[in-house]
């Protein structure tokens, strides 16, 4: 048995990332959530 350690980053476009069609190319947003957390990671840097 493995234990996973990591967010596999496949699983955060269902959960983390929206997706919107604008004429023929595809746009994404993070959700609050998601760029939450990203702001909190990056001011450790």
């Amino acid at each position: 048995m493995t234990t996973q350690l990591m967010v596999q980053p496949s699983s955060l476009i269902s959960s983390g990332i929206r997706m919107s069609e604008f004429g023929d190319i595809y746009l994404f947003k993070f959700t609050d959530e998601l760029q939450s957390r990203f702001e909190e990671r990056t001011k450790a840097l």
